[in-house]
């Protein structure tokens, strides 16, 4: 995160310093691969929340988003999951279906989304 400092003089006088800019070594999270991410069979798909990376600061929560490929609108499944979860499954999909899924993964350093595609198997 990126942090911009001037200084300027409690009585009054003076001007404000120069701006100073400053980064925390922390960054945003880092999104897995898809093998790493999603176990899917037929009809759910369970995602691995523990697989992200922190990028050096510690992951807040997740919003997670799914849809049908074809389709427009996007399905809010949960919008604020607890880094302390490991994982997390969406249930009651259709077979042999394309599916998208998006994932936001925040921290202090901010928020970092990926998407992933995948279908689910032949009942």
């Amino acid at each position: 995160m990126r942090y911009d400092f001037y200084i300027t003089a409690m009585n009054g006088n003076g001007e404000q310093s120069e701006t100073v800019s400053g980064r925390t070594s922390g960054r945003a999270p880092i999104a897995p691969e898809k093998e790493d991410l999603l176990m899917v069979n037929a009809t759910s798909v369970t995602i691995q929340l523990n697989s992200w990376k922190t990028g050096g600061c510690p992951i807040t929560h997740f919003e997670i988003k799914y849809k049908q490929q074809r389709q427009k609108n996007w399905i809010l499944f949960a919008d604020r999951v607890s880094s302390n979860k490991k994982s997390i499954t969406i249930s009651s999909l259709a077979p042999s279906t394309w599916y998208q899924l998006k994932l936001t993964s925040h921290n202090e350093a901010g928020p970092t989304e990926a998407e992933y595609m995948f279908t689910t198997g032949a009942a």
